[in-house]
C-alpha cells in the first residue's frame, strides 16, 4: 500500500471517527447517564483504599493547571529540540484544539453526577460532557507517546516515555469517574475527543513531516 493510499485510508477512518463522536455526544446531550454508568462508578467507589487514593491524587495532580501547562510547553520544546517546529506546532495545535472542550460542554449540557448517586467531596461547576481532563491527557500524552515513537532513539528512554503516557490517561481516566466527577460515558468522549485531535495531528505529521523514526 503506497503512502498517499495509507493517508487516505487513515483520512477516512477520522472522518467516520468524526462522525461517531458526534453521534455519542448527541446521546449524550439527551441522557444524564448511559446504561452501566452508575453500575461502573459504583464498582469503582467501593475501593477502600489509603494507597490508591494517593496514587490517583497525585496523578491526577499532573493533569491539573498549571503543572500540565508545564508539562505541556516542556514536551513542546523537548520535541522541538529532537525534531524541529513541525512537532512543537503540532503540540500548539493541540492545545488549542483541546481549548474548545468548554464550548462542548455547554452545548452538550450534561451535567455532573448527581450526589444523590455518587460520592464526591468537591465538583466543578462546568458540565460534564466532555470530561476535559480525559481530553488533556489523551492529547498531551497521546502526542508525548507519539513523538517519542518518532525521535526518541535510545530504546529505554523511549519505552519509559511512552510507558508513562499510557499511565497517564489510564489512570486519570478511571480517577475521574472514581472521584465522581465523571460518568465513565464522560471519560470516554473526553478520550474519543483527544484522539481525534491526536489522529489529526499525527496525519498531519505523516503528509508533511521528515520520513525517518527512532531506530
Amino acid at each position: 500500500m503506497s503512502l498517499m493510499q495509507q493517508f487516505n485510508l487513515a483520512y477516512a477512518f477520522t472522518i467516520a471517527a468524526i462522525l461517531g463522536f458526534v453521534v455519542l455526544s448527541a446521546f449524550a446531550a439527551s441522557a444524564d447517564r448511559f446504561e452501566g454508568d452508575l453500575w461502573l462508578t459504583e464498582q469503582l467507589q467501593t475501593i477502600d483504599s489509603t494507597v490508591v487514593d494517593n496514587l490517583f491524587d497525585r496523578t491526577e495532580d499532573l493533569s491539573d493547571d498549571p503543572i500540565v501547562i508545564g508539562i505541556w510547553i516542556a514536551s513542546a520544546l523537548a520535541f522541538f529540540l529532537l525534531g524541529g517546529l513541525q512537532p512543537a506546532l503540532l503540540f500548539a495545535f493541540g492545545g488549542a484544539a483541546r481549548s474548545l472542550v468548554p464550548l462542548l460542554k455547554d452545548l452538550i449540557d450534561r451535567p455532573r453526577p448527581s450526589p444523590d448517586l455518587v460520592e464526591f467531596t468537591e465538583q466543578s461547576a462546568s458540565m460534564s460532557f466532555p470530561s476535559g481532563h480525559a481530553t488533556t491527557v489523551m492529547v498531551l500524552f497521546g502526542l508525548v507517546f507519539y513523538f517519542a515513537g518518532v525521535y526518541i532513539r535510545h530504546l529505554a528512554i523511549r519505552r519509559a516515555v511512552q510507558a508513562a503516557s499510557v499511565w497517564m490517561v489510564v489512570v486519570v481516566g478511571i480517577e475521574r469517574v472514581y472521584a465522581g466527577q465523571h460518568w465513565p460515558s464522560d471519560v470516554l468522549g473526553g478520550f474519543w475527543y483527544g484522539g481525534l485531535i491526536v489522529a489529526a495531528a499525527i496525519l498531519l505529521h505523516r503528509r508533511y513531516g521528515p520520513r525517518h523514526t527512532a531506530k
